[in-house]
């Protein structure tokens, strides 16, 4: 009499289901990592971008009382890269927003652990 067993030993269901809950948690902890560094960044990007700004501001100041054309040039230079970077931490911020959300939106999809 010949034994007919059909699919895997329940030893290896539990281990194949035991390996994809470890999978689970460490892609929900990958992305749950990944969504607080995308938040830092946001933070440091708004900080930057706020002094920018206000630098931005007190070069402008200078750049009107300025009495030499070299310092109007000065200011005027500096005013134009700091420009450029304000719009760089605006870019940096609006993309780690939108990670932040795809991210979130991955921790409801169902069989999440965290």
């Amino acid at each position: 009499m010949s034994q007919h067993q059909e699919g895997p030993p329940h030893s290896t269901l539990a281990a194949q289901e035991e390996s994809r809950n470890s999978y689970q948690k460490v892609t929900d902890y990958t992305i749950q990592i990944a969504t607080d560094n995308s938040r830092n960044i946001i933070l440091l990007a708004r900080q930057q971008a706020t002094w920018l700004e206000n630098t931005i501001e007190q070069a402008r100041t200078k750049l009107e009382t300025a009495n030499c054309e070299f310092a109007t040039w000065w200011f005027d230079t500096l005013i134009q890269i700091m420009v450029v970077e304000l719009d760089r931490c605006r870019s940096i911020e609006a993309a780690h927003r939108t990670m932040v959300i795809t991210m979130e939106a991955l921790m409801q999809t169902p069989g999440s652990s965290i």
